[in-house]
């Protein structure tokens, strides 16, 4: 009778689990039916691949990430630099068979830590995305050994030095990779959940000095976070009312030790929008366009005069992107972007849209051509079992 009830729970939370991640798992599956996938991810035996295709990753696991590695060098796979790939876009150069391109986004302690080394122990090279309005001088220990701070951001002193190693090209991820409110609905209130880095804090209001949160972030609990979405998106954004954030701040300090403190919040701040005529509105488009041409072109230039290179490629965050973000990166002087993926667009080919790059997961090196590679089953369960665990993902 126990085995049966404990399965019974057991049950319970994976469809718990798999309540919280439906929108990712239909994402994920949606995609099949999309046609996003080259050939090889989904044939069952690819002779060759047609095209280049890109790897995208995250923070870096270092069991995985070396058993990706070493799987591409047993079958003699070869990385290029971003240069090398825009110019294969062009049709300036053609590149061998087996060549790809690895990228990793947002440019976390872990590409110091673990990818790094194991980039130079198989003599490989990748291109780091990284947001200079989030990077800070130098590390609070640098060389770190802490496993907890593996997602915070390298420092400008680490950046540097594995920029000078010719294996990792540091390009533009966005000034700061900001959401920005997009709607006047509620969604959550900020508080310590949130306190870990100003990188990780959800959107915030217009005008907001994000790094005033790293200094004294118990002073901001209590702040709406509204409906929101990435800056690159274009959409205008939704300004709120300043007296309103004060009024939340003050009532969380009432209700912040009482249980289920946030359905407090919510009902507080429902009758109070209800009762109170608030000084809510929305910029403009233009207003939205010049915001994005600062984020890229502050961006680019800040990267520039830190690393001593040209810093002509771009990587949307969240791989979000619109007409309006096309034409400002342009604008700014880039030479390509990096999206996520596109419909019918499976792999990147010669003549292609340089500001339209599709990348895949990680996940699928190990459905590259060779021997080693795995089932997809394998590979979209282990998918699915890291997100019932409510691991991070990327």
């Amino acid at each position: 009778m126990t085995e049966v009830k404990n399965r019974g729970f057991k049950w319970i939370l994976i469809s718990m689990g798999i309540k919280r991640n439906l929108h990712e798992i239909y994402l994920e599956a949606s995609h099949f039916l999309e046609n996003v996938y080259p050939d090889f991810v989904t044939s069952r035996r690819p002779d060759r691949i047609e095209g280049i295709p890109v790897f995208t990753f995250h923070s870096i696991r270092p069991k995985t990430f070396e058993e990706q590695l070493e799987f591409l060098k047993k079958n003699n796979y070869i990385t290029v630099s971003v240069d090398q790939f825009y110019n294969y876009l062009s049709g300036k150069v053609t590149l061998p068979e087996r060549a790809i391109l690895l990228t990793i986004d947002d440019g976390r302690k872990s590409v110091w830590k673990y990818g790094f080394p194991l980039l130079r122990k198989y003599g490989f090279c990748a291109t780091v995305f990284i947001i200079p309005g989030h990077t800070k001088e130098v590390s609070s220990e640098f060389g770190f050994q802490s496993e907890e701070n593996d997602r915070e951001i390298l420092s400008w002193q680490e950046i540097l030095v594995m920029s000078g190693s010719g294996l990792i090209d540091f390009e533009s991820h966005t000034l700061y990779h900001n959401r920005v409110f997009t709607e006047p609905e509620i969604v959550d209130f900020l508080g310590p959940s949130y306190s870990r880095s100003s990188f990780d804090c959800p959107a915030v209001p217009a005008g907001f000095e994000i790094s005033v949160l790293e200094k004294e972030p118990s002073g901001f609990y209590g702040l709406p976070i509204y409906m929101s979405n990435s800056l690159m998106l274009g959409k205008q954004r939704f300004i709120d009312d300043p007296e309103f954030r004060e009024v939340c701040k003050k009532y969380y300090r009432e209700v912040s030790g009482l249980k289920r403190w946030k359905k407090k919040m919510f009902g507080f701040c429902e009758e109070y929008r209800w009762r109170n005529n608030l000084k809510e509105g929305f910029t403009t488009y233009d207003d939205i366009a010049e915001e994005i041409f600062d984020s890229l072109y502050t961006s680019k230039r800040t990267l520039e005069e830190r690393l001593g290179k040209p810093v002509n490629h771009l990587c949307y965050p969240f791989g979000i992107w619109s007409q309006l973000s096309d034409e400002m990166a342009k604008k700014a002087g880039y030479l390509s972007a990096f999206c996520a993926y596109i419909p019918h667009r499976p792999i990147n080919r010669t003549g292609d849209d340089p500001y339209k790059i599709v990348r895949l997961k990680d996940d699928y090196i190990f459905r590259l051509p060779g021997k080693g590679r795995r089932p997809l089953t394998e590979i979209l369960t282990h998918k699915l079992k890291r997100r019932l665990n409510r691991e991070r993902i990327y």
